[in-house]
């Protein structure tokens, strides 16, 4: 078959960190992921043995992998076609795994990628995100979390919804595995499983209710709507020993909210008036040697 899409795709990954960030750099991570495209049409003709050429075009994803094995465990998710939202600019991108780490480490690390209408909202480890209420079933499919930036002005809900009245298969993929491509990795890619997505900005109001269910709700923030619609033709992959990982979630960042005290959350709000702090005393020293 012939696809065809005109679109560029530089690669600068040895002088910029792409999706993974710094740790982009690190040279003995087990694997690396970069994410090409969110979103980009493409027109084409696809043929299957002596059957008839059928011309096609939709919607394409592109991203790239290497290293010599995938995580023991990960959950990956991808989407950029919506329910009547047909003329809606967005694309979802998760990926939430245990990574192995130096002296027989790991840790719960996960990139997060939601594009819509031409902005980018990225939650990832290295930008210090929170995932809370992380639910997992890979029998039935079913998986729910939240994730917040670090300054929690943003949230993103994201959850699966399957029809259990139709049938679900996953295709089996070669990935890698101790250097060798191996067929495990299982993959949906189907219209049965829907993401319901939702995007909002935190605010806070001061007003408690302490009668609410919702913890944030209790603290005074209140959610402002950016964008919600539900996902469909989506890409799925739950791989591993999936109670594992959302333990090893639970236990990271189960007590970590806006109104508990984070250095790092402090360092970013006020990193302007840190550095500036910083540069004024300098100058100033400086002032005052050359003065004596």
């Amino acid at each position: 078959f012939t696809l065809s899409s005109h679109i560029h795709i530089p690669d600068i990954l040895s002088i910029l960190p792409g999706t993974m960030g710094p740790y982009s750099w690190i040279p003995t991570m087990q694997c690396y992921h970069h994410v090409l495209s969110m979103k980009h049409y493409i027109h084409g003709s696809i043929q299957i043995n002596e059957n008839e050429k059928k011309i096609i075009s939709g919607i394409g994803y592109i991203e790239k992998d290497w290293g010599h094995s995938f995580p023991s465990i990960w959950i990956w998710g991808q989407a950029n076609q919506w329910e009547n939202l047909s003329s809606t600019s967005a694309s979802l991108f998760f990926s939430l795994a245990l990574i192995p780490w130096y002296f027989n480490m790991e840790f719960a690390g996960f990139l997060i990628v939601f594009e819509y209408n031409n902005e980018f909202y990225r939650f990832n480890t290295y930008l210090q995100s929170i995932i809370h209420d992380l639910s997992i079933n890979s029998n039935t499919n079913q998986l729910s979390f939240n994730v917040y930036d670090v300054l929690f002005q943003y949230k993103l809900h994201i959850s699966t919804y399957c029809n259990e009245l139709e049938n679900i298969y996953g295709a089996m993929l070669y990935g890698p595995r101790d250097d060798q491509m191996v067929k495990y990795v299982k993959e949906f890619l189907t219209k049965n499983i829907h993401f319901d997505v939702r995007l909002s900005k935190l605010i806070y109001n001061i007003t408690l209710n302490k009668d609410s269910n919702d913890t944030f709700i209790q603290h005074g923030y209140y959610e402002e709507i950016i964008f919600q619609g539900r996902a469909q033709n989506i890409a799925l992959e739950i791989t591993g020993d999936i109670n594992r990982l959302s333990e090893k979630f639970r236990y990271t960042y189960e007590n970590i909210y806006p109104w508990n005290f984070s250095f790092i959350r402090i360092l970013v709000l006020y990193y302007k008036l840190i550095l500036t702090s910083i540069i004024s005393i300098i100058i100033i020293w400086l002032i005052f040697v050359k003065c004596r």
